[in-house]
């Protein structure tokens, strides 16, 4: 009986184990994830980019982007990025 226990558990924890791995989700992974620029003279429109991969297993849809100072404004792409895919300066 109590081995009959042990494997049915065995066999519950393997087959859970594999349901949850299955979960799709998307994964930012950043090259660099601040950008620290001193003493830079303004002289018009300047643009920095921030090179990234989705590294999950589903589309990455990335809805907002924000900064920690009102002097920047972020441009994203709204458009779905698959997993594997790298995006980075041209």
């Amino acid at each position: 009986m109590k081995k009959t226990a042990f494997i049915f558990i065995l066999l519950f924890g393997i087959f859970t184990f594999r349901k949850t791995s299955r979960v799709k989700h998307p994964e930012i992974k950043f090259k660099h994830e601040t950008l620290e620029r001193k003493n830079i003279e303004y002289n018009g429109d300047q643009l920095f980019l921030f090179p990234f991969k989705n590294k999950g297993n589903d589309t990455l849809l990335i809805s907002n982007v924000k900064s920690s100072c009102g002097c920047v404004i972020g441009y994203w792409s709204k458009e779905p990025i698959p997993p594997g895919k790298k995006i980075s300066s041209k």
